[in-house]
């Protein structure tokens, strides 16, 4: 892991260098009522496209993931179906990252939140070229 910001719970991974263009971040909010699909390996299973919309945002409050901390964030609402091993898919606006599932609601299986682009896209420009980062001691 290259990095890890506890406040948003993103990490942001290394990999070697490959042949292929990194994927682009959305520059704005998407709006309500967009279409959207989320990536993933959910169950362990072949990497699949779980279709969605977009259904606004709202700013969310809980503890951070050390259950230290009262934290306020901004989260994308999601509805979509997703599975455990959800976390960390990117949630695609046609071609261009929207953001990345971070947990579904559990009363209601087609409600994920995802953290918006802006955060992820803020992670990876400070994460630096080299070294890695521990989550320390987070709460499992």
């Amino acid at each position: 892991m290259a990095l890890y910001d506890p406040n948003s719970d993103l990490a942001v991974l290394r990999v070697p260098s490959q042949n292929a263009s990194p994927l682009q971040f959305l520059r704005t909010t998407p709006r309500r009522g967009t279409r959207v699909h989320v990536v993933g390996f959910p169950l362990n299973a072949t990497r699949t496209s779980a279709p969605g919309l977009i259904d606004g945002e709202l700013r969310a409050q809980g503890r951070d993931i050390y259950n230290q901390t009262i934290l306020s964030k901004t989260v994308l609402v999601v509805e979509v179906n997703v599975q455990s091993g959800n976390s960390g898919s990117p949630v695609m606006d046609g071609s261009v990252v929207a953001g990345v599932i971070e947990s579904k609601l559990i009363s209601q299986l087609s409600t994920a939140y995802a953290i918006p682009a802006s955060v992820v896209e803020r992670d990876v420009a400070r994460t630096p070229a080299t070294g890695t980062a521990s989550t320390k001691n987070c709460l499992t």
